[in-house]
């Protein structure tokens, strides 16, 4: 196949992108590579199976989030190489670099330093020597204090003053000898309220306990997407969320990441519940602003064979989609059932991370015992679709999802309702237990991730939401290639591509001279699971070639159409189905531009659907050619990459 491809003057495969341009395998001159354009981030399925979000990432917002920056020294002469600037108390003297005490206890050897108040600080003394007794930093004369020190080593605390004064050394019966005293600022641009710094970030155990970005007013911008990231080194329990929007974060050891619309300008992270015993330690804390304009070289179809996924401008009408726990939605039970219960992170969820919900619900034995988990969004008249990744965790019960009853199993499965069209603007979502045979008591026990509600006749990739609706921009993919790429006077047009539903709408891949006079395409029809080709030299229609296909236009076709003087001719998954001996084709150079749409001065009836390859021959290829390019002989656009060396991501 490869030498077959010798013939071609553009293959594009989805091997990689940068600066907006999508890789053709030919010509290697990138420039020449389709101009793609999604003004929003929007969600592929990565090679490892997992949901993942896609778009450039804005600068690191967060300052000093791992907190380890250091300000400057406050201490003159912490190594006490001169016997200057302390003012040392009874029974210590500076000696030899080491400032040395005798057996008793004192009010302590200071100086006076510039700190501020309510600052975190960070000290430390190294114990050379000791016979005896213990001593602790005090900063501001008792008003911040380490604990008592008695080993030797270097030893650290942290402390933060209520007021100015100076930098004490207490001593208590202690004997022997100290050097390199420090102090220094920690903590900057975070403000603590209930929280303390170690070497990280520690929220105690009230409710209130937060900490938050400062000194950088507007962090976030209402309405757009962020990224955060964190780790968590140490939980005894509690919940926490992010204030800006009010969501959930996950807290289990390790690292985590959720992504967010912005609901305020500010940067919080908050505990939710009080708790006397508990503490929770956060590091390595980063926001991102995700900006869009990644093409998806998506894996849902195989983990083995990519496709490139173009779809339309969408919207998630659910605010919450990932918190069932979130006060928007509902619990419902009637009499004969029990109020559901619903456990926060508590599972890994299709994106990797530890939060998928859980939830447990159960119905009587009458027939209109149930109970739910619902949410009532105001919604448009029109087509619309709702989804959600469900996971059971014990057999496989009958749940209903909005009106709909549903076998779920113990994999994680997208579930798509399509729930039609009608007048009313109100409808209750639900994820319940209630079955519909009489006489039967029926619980559930599963997880739920990814709720989507969209106007829409056909669900699309996820959009996540964390406290307000989400959209996916409309995604658009032209102009690749230019005259020398392409021969005018004969050729062939290939592509494999599956449908991402049979919406009644045209959706055209085109070989243009930049607008419709000249052009020659392959296109879904409105009719179902028809395709439809057709060639038009300065505005007169050549051929049409209009038929309904087995199977379905979502599954992936291998689909070519041939031209060249008085032989155009369709060729579907290695079968020839439609010729024309009576046409014309266009004078040499006409034909300069490949786009994902009708051509590449218009978005209409631009392409939405995924894409393993396509490619444009200069020359009309033999039948046996045709055959072997789009017949099951031909392996997959992965070998052809291999071929090329291209790594495939």
């Amino acid at each position: 196949m490869a030498n077959l491809y010798n013939k071609a003057g553009l293959v594009n495969i989805p091997v990689g992108y940068q600066d907006g341009f999508l890789y053709n395998i030919k010509p290697q001159d990138n420039t020449l590579g389709f101009r793609f354009n999604r003004d929003s981030a929007a969600t592929r399925v990565n090679k490892e199976g997992l949901i993942e979000q896609v778009g450039y990432f804005g600068p690191e917002l967060v300052q000093n989030g791992n907190f380890s920056e250091l300000g400057s020294e406050l201490i003159v002469n912490g190594d006490f190489a001169t016997d200057s600037n302390w003012n040392v108390g009874t029974g210590g003297v500076i000696t030899n670099g080491e400032l040395v005490f005798s057996s008793q206890n004192t009010s302590g050897t200071f100086q006076t330093i510039s700190h501020q108040v309510g600052k975190t600080y960070k000290v430390s003394v190294e114990i050379k020597s000791v016979s005896n007794g213990s001593v602790r930093l005090d900063l501001a004369g008792g008003g911040a204090t380490t604990q008592n020190f008695s080993t030797v080593g270097i030893h650290t605390g942290y402390v933060t003053p209520v007021q100015g004064g100076s930098f004490f050394i207490r001593t208590n019966a202690f004997t022997g000898s100290i050097d390199n005293v420090s102090v220094k600022e920690v903590g900057q641009n975070w403000e603590f309220l209930n929280a303390e710094l170690t070497d990280n970030a520690v929220i105690l155990g009230q409710s209130d306990g937060s900490i938050s970005q400062v000194g950088q007013t507007g962090i976030l911008t209402v309405g757009k997407m962020y990224k955060l990231s964190y780790d968590i080194l140490e939980d005894n329990g509690g919940n926490f969320s992010l204030a800006v929007p009010l969501t959930t974060l996950p807290t289990t050891l390790g690292s985590h990441y959720i992504y967010f619309n912005a609901t305020g300008n500010d940067l919080f992270i908050k505990r939710s519940s009080s708790s006397t015993t508990t503490k929770t330690t956060f590091t390595n804390i980063s926001v991102q602003e995700i900006q869009g304009d990644k093409p998806r070289i998506d894996y849902t179809d195989s983990l083995d064979s990519p496709s490139f996924l173009l779809e339309p401008q969408s919207t998630n009408l659910v605010t919450y989609s990932e918190d069932f726990d979130n006060a928007s939605w509902n619990k419902f039970n009637s009499v004969g059932s029990s109020t559901p219960i619903i456990s926060s992170n508590y599972g890994i969820s299709p994106d990797g991370t530890q939060n998928a919900d859980r939830i447990q619900v159960s119905r009587g034995s009458d027939l209109f015992d149930y109970s739910s988990v619902y949410k009532s969004i105001t919604i448009p008249s029109s087509s619309r679709y709702s989804s959600v990744w469900l996971k059971s965790l014990s057999g496989t019960p009958t749940i209903v999802i909005g009106l709909v009853s549903q076998k779920i199993t113990t994999e994680w499965v997208r579930y798509e309702f399509d729930l039609g069209v009608g007048t009313f603007t109100e409808l209750s979502l639900g994820v319940s237990g209630a079955g519909y045979i009489s006489g039967v008591d029926e619980r559930a026990d599963f997880l739920a991730w990814g709720y989507q509600l969209e106007a829409a006749s056909y669900p699309t990739s996820y959009i996540p939401t964390a406290g307000s609706t989400a959209t996916r921009a409309q995604e658009t993919c032209k102009g690749a290639g230019s005259a020398s790429t392409f021969n005018s006077t004969e050729g062939v047009l290939y592509a494999e591509i599956a449908a991402l539903a049979n919406d009644g709408t045209y959706r055209r891949i085109s070989i243009t001279d930049g607008t419709g006079n000249n052009r020659i395409n392959i296109s879904y029809h409105p009719s179902t699971n028809y395709i439809q080709s057709f060639g038009f030299v300065n505005g007169v229609l050549q051929f049409n070639f209009t038929l309904q296909i087995t199977p379905s236009t979502t599954s992936f076709n291998k689909i070519a159409v041939k031209f060249k003087e008085n032989d155009a001719a369709l060729w579907l998954n290695g079968v020839e189905i439609a010729t024309d001996n009576s046409v014309n084709t266009w004078a040499n150079n006409t034909l300069n531009d490949l786009s994902f749409a009708n051509s590449s001065s218009s978005s209409a009836e631009s392409f939405y659907g995924n894409v393993r390859s396509v490619a444009v021959f200069t020359e009309a290829l033999t039948d046996d050619e045709l055959q072997q390019l789009t017949g099951p002989d031909y392996n997959s656009f992965a070998a052809l990459a291999a071929a090329y060396n291209y790594t495939i991501i």
